[in-house]
């Protein structure tokens, strides 16, 4: 496992520019690179020589693979900004007119290619705490409409843990390692014409890649409550069709949801407004350590459907939070590269000229003695259940 020191003199070597942000809790260091399409790359607990948290297809920076840039160059990194839906006639993964098929899909430049620019260091004391950066991106919609946008993100570091159980003491003996940080993106529409629901709609889906593991699950929170009042509990499909996520992948309670993500299976869970909350999270019982990521949720606002399967009218039918695990799709096929991914996405109002709005997420990662790290997930996550292997049979 590479060190953190090792993947910035990477980034550096590479010409990728990383700027280090530096928290209050000694150890605690985030790298970004405004190159790399605004990607916060990685975080760490334990400074320069610490370990790393995200997950990195290391040859594809260093150029000992083959670009490809008309499918998709995967860098990977612990958040970076994408732009929903995937699939419906606003998406900009399918070329006007193309069919919804696997050879058909690619990155688009604005998601693949775009390098931030004016970049703003902000410093408390000596150290480096928040940088701000933005770029211009123009791309084209499956219904054949133009998408302009100003993109401002900014990254700072969170000192602040999410829980409500007593971390104080926790942190007083340094017996929980801790690290966070959060991305606020901010568009504005640029185009001549307004977004809507005739002329297109986009929204900012912000995802992190991370290292799946045998003993690595996904917790998704869920609100209670009827499928006629609230939806079905959970949306899962295999992505280019309608089979569900086998059911010894996943766990279905009352509260939450837990999807095994060991990087051996290609699949998606998603939850719709109507369900999710604002906490999503993982938890790593080999390496001990917990991963909570935090995003408001608009339950009056419009998500858009990224499924492929998706029908005429279905657009505005999508989900707030999401969760992907890599693998093959067949048994014996490849694999994206082996990684799994919290994903939180914003809504999308309608947005005149000159209009925008913000969406910011904030991932906080926890390492420690399991037993505190379970007790600090009790109440972001609402975890209560037996995470072993036996429970998924």
């Amino acid at each position: 496992m590479p060190t953190f020191k090792n993947r910035v003199e990477l980034l550096k070597q590479t010409e990728n520019e990383p700027i280090l942000l530096t928290g209050e809790k000694a150890g605690a260091l985030v790298v970004v690179s405004p190159k790399l399409v605004g990607r916060v790359m990685d975080a760490t607990f334990k400074g320069e020589d610490g370990e790393t948290l995200a997950w990195w297809d290391e040859d594809l920076i260093q150029g000992k693979k083959g670009q490809n840039p008309a499918f998709y160059n995967n860098v990977g990194g612990d958040s970076r900004i994408w732009w929903a839906p995937e699939a419906g006639g606003y998406t900009t993964f399918f070329d006007p007119g193309k069919p919804y098929e696997e050879a058909q899909w690619r990155v688009p430049d604005i998601m693949g290619k775009t390098q931030f620019q004016n970049i703003k260091i902000k410093k408390e004391g000596k150290r480096q705490v928040g940088v701000t950066y933005d770029a211009n991106v123009q791309a084209t919609m499956y219904n054949g409409n133009p998408l302009n946008l100003y993109v401002k993100r900014a990254v700072k570091m969170v000192e602040q843990p999410f829980s409500k159980t007593n971390l104080k003491k926790f942190f007083a003996d340094q017996s929980i390692q801790y690290v966070g940080y959060s991305t606020t993106d901010s568009i504005k529409n640029t185009g001549a014409k307004p977004l809507n629901r005739k002329n297109g709609l986009v929204s900012m889906w912000v995802l992190g890649q991370y290292q799946p593991g045998l003993e690595t699950y996904v917790i998704l929170p869920i609100l209670s409550g009827s499928n006629e009042k609230l939806g079905p509990p959970v949306v899962d499909y295999n992505f280019f069709n309608n089979a569900p996520v086998p059911a010894n992948r996943k766990l279905i309670r009352p509260n939450y949801i837990v999807y095994k993500t060991d990087g051996q299976y290609r699949g998606k869970l998603g939850l719709k407004p109507g369900r999710a909350k604002s906490t999503v999270g993982s938890i790593d019982l080999k390496n001990n350590l917990l991963t909570i990521v935090d995003a408001k949720i608009n339950k009056k606002g419009r998500y858009l459907n990224s499924l492929w399967t998706q029908k005429p009218g279905e657009e505005l039918l999508g989900s707030a939070s999401e969760t992907f695990n890599d693998g093959p799709m067949v048994p014996g096929g490849t694999s994206l590269g082996g990684f799994y991914e919290l994903e939180r996405l914003s809504d999308a109002p309608d947005l005149k000229r000159g209009e925008g709005y913000s969406f910011t997420v904030t991932t906080r990662r926890y390492s420690g003695d399991l037993e505190q790290l379970l007790e600090i997930a009790k109440h972001p996550l609402g975890l209560d259940c037996d995470l072993s292997h036996e429970s998924f049979k």
